[in-house]
């Protein structure tokens, strides 16, 4: 994609997503690929993810609006992978770029690939190139330096992971500022990531090839200042995702929750969605084990209590500014309790309810430090999950606790 080619984006990105593309390839992924093999896992493809994808068909460039738990990740994988197993199918290389705000959404994105990637006939690499977010990259993701992405982008068939950083030093080490590399380029949590970043991430943009762009821009802004500067009423100061709304790009909103079930999900559908947000399974609480009232206070039973998906306690503390010794203490002990309360996971080590059974949030680093502490003296505190929501945004868990 040649820096003309940016400027046209950034000056009229309505025109620019109306640009011819292979269309036919981009459904044959769907119906072809992406929706038997999706049916037979038990997992479907929903109405909502199926229009998005039909609807991108003719879209150069198309926004995901993907609310909490709305399936935007298991939409993305199918088609990143589909994609590439039908452009393989008619002897056409695919290579994709995946990229985010945080290296968190893009090492969950390229898990995701890489396992419907395991689905299908042919085994692609999926690669993520940078100092990894985790400890240890999912099955079927390998690692690697970011220095030797450059390495691989000869690759005909690749799934590629990087920041928009990671992408402008392999360039920059090439000579040149923009290169045609990538046949689609997979941009997650564009509502945080400013424009400016957006733009470089096009840099490695085929001639010919798709943008998808998935985020939520009622959900957490670009950390950091935005500046109210407008052309032709697009915001250049916001987000890539606002960017693109403004200038009426097609969007295809995904409506239905898995992660949230009725009580949860009443707040944001009134105040945010307008009333097109709605839980996939309304009914479904917090599984706890079978004598989980034993050895609790009055308030802990009610705090636990799955019949209760919201609880909020208020206290009279002294007032305080980035930690708080009193909600420490709290949270600390809630945790514990929970911990102990949860079902034990597949793997049968209770330590490992913090990868998928609860997490703790806080806005405060100070406070974080302070729980994840207190949490080291009790029997399931030594690999705590206590992050700012930023850090965790996508991670899904059983149950929160914010602070």
């Amino acid at each position: 994609m040649s820096s003309s080619d940016i400027l046209r984006f950034l000056r009229d990105p309505r025109d620019f997503a109306c640009d011819s593309i292979d269309a036919d390839l981009w459904s044959a992924g769907l119906t072809r690929i992406a929706r038997p093999r999706a049916e037979s896992t038990g997992r479907p493809l929903r109405k909502a993810q199926i229009e998005a994808w039909e609807g991108l068909a003719h879209a150069r460039v198309g926004l995901i609006l993907g609310p909490p738990g709305t399936g935007k990740t298991h939409a993305l994988a199918w088609m990143a992978a589909a994609y590439l197993e039908a452009r393989r199918a008619e002897g056409l290389p695919c290579r994709i770029y995946v990229t985010a705000f945080t290296r968190n959404a893009i090492v969950n994105l390229l898990e995701a690939i890489a396992q419907r990637g395991a689905l299908l006939p042919e085994k692609s690499r999926v690669v993520f190139a940078g100092r990894s977010p985790v400890d240890q990259l999912g099955h079927g993701v390998e690692g690697v330096d970011a220095g030797d992405l450059e390495s691989l982008l000869d690759s005909d068939y690749i799934v590629v992971g990087a920041t928009v950083w990671g992408l402008n030093k392999v360039l920059g080490a090439r000579g040149v500022a923009t290169e045609d590399i990538f046949h689609l380029v997979c941009i997650d949590e564009a509502s945080q990531m400013v424009l400016s970043h957006g733009l470089m991430a096009l840099a490695g943009l085929e001639k010919s090839g798709r943008v998808v762009v998935a985020g939520d821009n009622k959900q957490l802004p670009p950390i950091r200042e935005e500046y109210e500067h407008r052309i032709d009423g697009r915001r250049l100061g916001s987000s890539l995702y606002t960017f693109l709304q403004a200038a009426n790009v097609p969007e295809y909103p995904l409506d239905e929750t898995f992660r949230l079930n009725e009580p949860l999900t009443r707040y944001p559908r009134t105040r945010f969605y307008e009333e097109r947000y709605r839980s996939a399974t309304p009914d479904r609480r917090l599984t706890l084990i079978s004598d989980w009232e034993n050895g609790l206070e009055d308030w802990e039973r009610v705090a636990l209590d799955p019949e209760y998906p919201i609880c909020v306690l208020v206290h009279d503390g002294p007032p305080s500014g980035t930690s708080n010794a009193f909600e420490a203490a709290i949270v600390a002990r809630l945790s514990d309790a929970l911990l102990k309360r949860l079902p034990p996971p597949a793997s049968g080590n209770r330590d490992d309810l913090w990868e998928h059974g609860l997490a703790v949030i806080s806005p405060h680093r100070a406070q974080n430090a302070l729980i994840r502490r207190l949490l080291a003296q009790t029997p399931h505190g030594e690999k705590p999950i206590v992050e700012t929501v930023d850090r965790i945004q996508g991670r899904e868990r059983d149950a929160i606790l914010v602070s």
